[in-house]
């Protein structure tokens, strides 16, 4: 099955265990998430050439949350590439405005922490990354 069909079955099909297999993916709910559901897809004995995908439907609300987020992303991907994951994919759902907007990208792999770091150089790390991300300029062309 294509990525496409599969950001279509999790928009109308929110599963509520842990994880399924769905045709040839393997999909992980992510826990956590207050504003939106996030899932991890991984393709089945390499069924796809797809990478490991995140992908996270999100409230529907004046703020275009997904809109955003996938600009965002595209933006990161082309001044500083690999400081965040790979926008693949937005699905607003216009036409059905009951169902999440969508956003694939790629999983970053990494250890998520509710609790700031520990060390010198971790802390290094973090303070590293957000001023890459942070010295990104916006445009206002697009």
């Amino acid at each position: 099955m294509y990525l496409f069909d599969l950001v279509h079955y999790l928009a109308y099909h929110p599963f509520t265990g842990q994880s399924i297999e769905w045709h040839d993916w393997l999909v992980t709910k992510v826990d956590g998430g207050l504003n939106n559901r996030v899932y991890r897809a991984e393709s089945v004995h390499g069924a796809h050439d797809e990478p490991v995908l995140a992908i996270k439907l999100y409230i529907r609300d004046a703020r275009d949350r997904a809109g955003r987020e996938f600009g965002a992303l595209q933006r990161l991907q082309h001044v500083a590439p690999g400081s965040a994951p790979r926008p693949l994919l937005l699905e607003r759902f216009d036409s059905d405005p009951s169902v999440a907007p969508v956003v694939v990208q790629t999983w970053l792999s990494g250890e998520v922490s509710a609790t700031p770091p520990d060390t010198d150089a971790d802390w290094q790390r973090l303070v590293g990354h957000l001023q890459t991300v942070h010295a990104v300029q916006q445009r206002t062309d697009w």
